[in-house]
């Protein structure tokens, strides 16, 4: 945890890439850690992207509902997004990226700005 809090805080956002060709067997203990970060951190959870690929049809239904049941509690709001392979993953990644930094950037252009 301590590693993902110092690049949030760092970078100003997240980036999260997830492979699940061999299943998605989350062990216990990093769904806990995955539900107490986003309880700890609601905003670095939301500022972020989760990359998942080599979902088969069932995995991404249980992930998409897994993700929309965090949103429903309000814990989180980050992007989530699905892709065949590990290479477009890493495109998606490149895309994301680019876009948290630009939001990163604005937001902390608008903190100096009110200083």
């Amino acid at each position: 945890m301590t590693t993902a809090n110092a690049l949030v805080q760092k970078n100003g956002y997240s980036l999260l890439l997830g492979d699940v060709s061999a299943g998605a067997s989350i062990p216990p203990q990093v769904r806990r850690w995955i539900g107490e970060w986003h309880k700890t951190h609601p905003q670095a959870a939301s500022d972020g992207s989760a990359i998942v690929f080599g979902a088969n049809p069932v995995v991404r239904t249980l992930i998409t509902l897994v993700n929309s049941g965090v949103r429903l509690l309000g814990i989180s709001n980050g992007d989530l997004a699905f892709a065949k392979s590990e290479a477009d993953a890493w495109a998606i990644i490149a895309q994301r990226r680019k876009l948290w930094q630009e939001r990163s950037a604005s937001r902390r252009a608008a903190a100096a700005k009110s200083r």
